[in-house]
Parts: structure tokens; C-alpha cells; sequence
């Protein structure tokens, strides 16, 4: 790659029939869309899938921002691509994790806004925080379970002591959002990040067996962790704060926001 410093751009379009969750993606380009289909290799436009089909642009985003426009900042481009290269679909022959940074397995490591914040991670500098995706939909609900960066902490403490070691650390951006939008009490605080540590640690002792797993079985198991930490949340918080923190109950507890068809493409990357 001959390219340097530039601009990255993240974006958003609803999950499949859920337009309350977006997935997030990142470009080197802003609208008008460049590509119709996915972009050329390297050396020329920059495309991170960030686990998802390819999209070029979206509709997605708080308040609908035109092409699902959810942010942008310079960087260099170098370094992002070391962190996450780009242009490598997650159904890659060759090397598709490559693409995906530490989020190996969709949906126990994370999901799309992680490898997004992960790629906008070189955005930052000794004094800024990188940016993130802040401007999707269900950002607060992946990151309760996800937190910015993924669950394979230690992966990512290494990607980040390589490449991009002064990089002022974001803090934990769900306490930020749930300190934003509601007051409970400092005992339901403390319940609600237990609930949050115990669905982690599930999602990770999950991990373990997961290669053994067939994607049915694993999407199945996933959706049952996520789904008892979100009853135990709404029973916590209350049908209004609950909502004012992420969306609707009703919407989200049929785990929906999982995309059925990245869980089984990770189990392919990962078996085969």
C-alpha cells in the first residue's frame, strides 16, 4: 500500500428486518458511493466489511444521516491497516480474519461495531480519543456486551501495543452512555454489571467448544446468553429505563440483532 495519511468514514445500515440495531462498516472514501460492488484490491479505494454484506452506502444511523454517514476523522492509513486490513470479505478463501481483527467469532467476540472501532482506532492520538461508532443504532446494547473493542482483551492489548501503543485509551464508552440517559440506584448499577460480567464470561466459555459447535447450535446458545442477561436487565431497569438505554425488549430478546448468517460464516472461517 502506497497510501498514508487520509480520512477514515464510518457508516451504518439496519440489521436485516431490525431497524433499530445498524451494522457498521468503514471506508477510506465519502459519499457519493464509489463503488456499486465491492472495491478494487489495494493501493486504491479502502473497504473494511467489519463482519457484514457489502454495502455501498447505507441508511441507517441515529436521526438517519444521509448515506447512513456516522462519523469521520483523519488517520493514517498505514496504521489502520495494520490494525484491520481491509479489503478482505469475511467469506475470503484465502485469509478472511485478517479483516476482522480480533473479533474472530461473530457474536461472542463481538460484532460489527467492534472490528469498526477497532479499524477507527488509528483516528486517535496521544491527546484525542479515536472515534468510534457512537452514531449506530444498538451501540450501547453491543457494547454492554462487547465493550469498544471486543472480549479478547489480551489479542487486542497486543494489536495495540504494535501498532498504535500512544493512542490515548477511550474509557468504557455503555458507562458513558448509561451514565447519559438514566439515574438508577448505586445497587442496580452494581447488579447490572454483574449481569454484564456473567453474560461475558458465558460468551467466552462458549468460545471453548465452539469449533465443535455446528452454527445452529452455536447461534442457538449465543441467543440463550444474551437473552437471560437482557431479562434480567429489563427486570432490573424497568420498562422505561430499559428502553431508554436500548431498544425495545420485545424487539431485541429473540436475539435477532445476531445475524444468522455471519455467525455461520465465522464457524466456517474458523472449522475450515
Amino acid at each position: 500500500m502506497n497510501k498514508s495519511t487520509g480520512r477514515l468514514f464510518a457508516w451504518a445500515n439496519p440489521v436485516t428486518r431490525l431497524n433499530l440495531v445498524d451494522h457498521t462498516w468503514v471506508t477510506d472514501y465519502d459519499v457519493p458511493p464509489i463503488h456499486k460492488s465491492p472495491p478494487p484490491p489495494p493501493d486504491s479505494n479502502l473497504y473494511w466489511w467489519c463482519w457484514g454484506k457489502y454495502h455501498p452506502d447505507g441508511t441507517g444511523g441515529i436521526g438517519h444521516p444521509q448515506h447512513g454517514a456516522i462519523g469521520n476523522a483523519s488517520v493514517d492509513l498505514s496504521t489502520a491497516s495494520n490494525i484491520v486490513e481491509p479489503n478482505i470479505s469475511p467469506k475470503s478463501p484465502v485469509k478472511p480474519n485478517k479483516g476482522l481483527g480480533t473479533i474472530a467469532y461473530y457474536g461472542i467476540d463481538g460484532v460489527c461495531h467492534q472490528v469498526a472501532n477497532q479499524t477507527l482506532y488509528a483516528t486517535g492520538s496521544k491527546t484525542a480519543e479515536p472515534l468510534r461508532v457512537h452514531g449506530a443504532r444498538g451501540y450501547s446494547l453491543s457494547t454492554f456486551f462487547f465493550h469498544n473493542y471486543g472480549l479478547q482483551t489480551e489479542a487486542w492489548a497486543e494489536v495495540v501495543a504494535t501498532y498504535a501503543p500512544e493512542i490515548k485509551v477511550p474509557d468504557d464508552d455503555f458507562m458513558a452512555i448509561m451514565e447519559k440517559v438514566i439515574q438508577i440506584p448505586e445497587k442496580s448499577v452494581f447488579e447490572l454489571l454483574s449481569v454484564r460480567t456473567a453474560a461475558q464470561q458465558s460468551l467466552q466459555e462458549l468460545r471453548k467448544d465452539a469449533a465443535s459447535k455446528s452454527h445452529i447450535e452455536l447461534r442457538i446458545e449465543i441467543i440463550e446468553v444474551l437473552g437471560k442477561a437482557l431479562e434480567k436487565l429489563h427486570k432490573t431497569l424497568g420498562k422505561t429505563d430499559f428502553e431508554k438505554l436500548f431498544p425495545p425488549f420485545e424487539k431485541i430478546i429473540d436475539g435477532e440483532w445476531i445475524d444468522a448468517s455471519m455467525v455461520e460464516q465465522s464457524v466456517q472461517n474458523l472449522q475450515g
